[in-house]
């Protein structure tokens, strides 16, 4: 079920392009002000919301980037994330309120961004097992962001600047726990940055690899933020469009500062460089990111009006269906989707299994597990299957250890893993360990369709597909 006060924002979308708001930080670095701005200057944000839905935001993104208890924990405020939180979506809400009218509504997406801390990177070479968090801890922290945010008014949930995917993972579960709890479909924004020339997150996932992974989350709308400016981000842009099924959204940098006056590019030729996304029918949501400003926006807006949005795809019913997979490459098996709504591969015939890591036991070392993982993948293989035995001694922390340690390796961490557990238990603590989509095996299931339906239910929480 979608929300009343969202229905309206999915049938523009295929009217439109819709206009995002610019930054909010570079904006604040002006006031140079020390506070908790959402609690303590609360006229400072309101007032730049204002500037941008004057130069004609339709979604305007809350001053709540940093507002998870992981981010504030380093200025010793974790306990107020959900309190600044709420505060945000309160104030996006009092000035979308002041603007919205009959015929243009305006919306309110309440902003998630990344924390300092990685599950995917590892922090000691020597040990690359170890993380500087995990996914539970990451998953509580964007849960009470984004329960302020929706608490105090926000329609949408932004998850942003991404260049972690286990850490975007778990802010789209923290998002289908507030959707079940409040029985609407809140939608969803997610958007990646992108960190070198090839299209490649800082954790080394491609871009499509990144789709792929982030599909269950059934976003309202999947794209690019930040970056190197809407230049640069012109050909990441291009094949973007070509695999996502999704809505697009873009919000780039007003270029990169200059070196010799210390400032991003003017109004005129960031609007100019995105003409060329609006001729090309690349986008459907179009805003800026660091160093856009409202006078940014409003040249943005202006252009808009003369263009069509991409067309949201529609899959044919003689298109073939794919099962797509990933780790930090994509990869697409012949499919189809079952009943309880989680992909389902023809047949593991399709699947390339030229030995298996077999977790338990009689396992040597973890080493020794990795070492097997790499020989499996320089034989061949594009898929690794890892079976895990289901009364593993020190069950999760075994699993947790192998999985850390092989995808610190990029030939590893490169193919999608199968797995194969019946105890659901030491599934969820693999499936929280990889940033890609992995395919699952229940060949050796034994509960019955109830007890399947919950199982599909914690695949789909991790984006996992499905195989006999």
């Amino acid at each position: 079920m979608v929300h009343e006060n969202t229905k309206e924002l999915y049938s523009i979308l295929n009217e439109r392009i819709l206009i995002l708001d610019g930054a909010m930080g570079s904006m604040l670095q002006d006031h140079k002000l020390s506070e908790i701005l959402c609690l303590e200057k609360p006229e400072v944000v309101m007032h730049i919301h204002e500037l941008y839905l004057e130069a004609g935001a339709d979604i305007i993104s809350t001053c709540s980037f940093n507002a998870n208890a992981i981010s504030l924990a380093g200025y010793k405020i974790a306990d107020k994330a959900y309190d600044i939180s709420r505060a945000a979506g309160a104030l996006a809400r009092k000035a979308v309120e002041k603007y919205s009218t009959a015929e243009k509504k305006r919306f309110i997406a309440g902003s998630m961004g990344p924390t300092p801390k990685s599950a995917c990177f590892c922090n000691d070479i020597n040990n690359p097992g170890k993380r500087s968090i995990g996914w539970d801890e990451l998953e509580a922290a964007y849960y009470g962001n984004a329960r302020g945010l929706l608490d105090g008014g926000a329609d949408i949930l932004l998850i942003e600047t991404i260049f972690d995917t286990i850490n975007a993972k778990a802010a789209i579960a923290a998002v289908m726990r507030l959707r079940e709890e409040r029985g609407y479909k809140i939608p969803l924004l997610i958007s990646t940055t992108i960190a070198n020339d090839a299209g490649r997150l800082l954790s080394g996932q491609s871009l499509e690899a990144f789709a792929v992974s982030v599909t269950h989350a059934e976003p309202l709308a999947l794209g690019l933020n930040c970056s190197f400016g809407a230049e640069k981000m012109l050909p990441h842009l291009e094949a973007l469009t070509g695999f996502s099924p999704f809505p697009v959204i873009c919000y780039p940098n007003a270029g990169l500062p200059s070196e010799s006056v210390d400032c991003y590019e003017g109004p005129e030729k960031t609007a100019e460089t995105i003409k060329k996304f609006f001729e090309k029918k690349l986008v459907n949501i179009i805003g800026g990111c660091c160093g856009t400003t409202p006078a940014h926006i409003a040249a943005i807006a202006k252009l808009a009006k003369n263009y069509q949005p991409r067309p949201i795809n529609d899959q044919s019913k003689d298109t073939p269906i794919h099962c797509n997979l990933s780790g930090l490459e994509a990869l697409s098996l012949p499919s189809g989707v079952n009943a309880h709504g989680v992909d389902f591969p023809v047949s593991a015939e399709s699947i390339d299994e030229k030995a298996t890591v077999r977790i338990g036991r009689d396992l040597g070392s973890v080493d020794d597990a990795v070492e097997l993982a790499e020989e499996i993948i320089e034989g061949g293989a594009t898929i690794l299957p890892v079976h895990i035995d289901a009364e593993l001694p020190e069950g999760k922390e075994t699993v947790t250890c192998f999985f850390n340690n092989a995808l610190f390796y990029p030939a590893i961490a490169r193919v999608p893993i199968m797995l194969e557990c019946s105890n659901t238990e030491l599934l969820e603590a693999a499936l929280k360990c990889i940033q890609g989509k992995s395919l699952v095996s229940y060949k050796n299931f034994k509960g019955g369709e109830g007890e399947f339906s919950r199982y599909a239910a914690l695949l789909r929480r991790y984006g996992a597909a499905v195989v006999e």
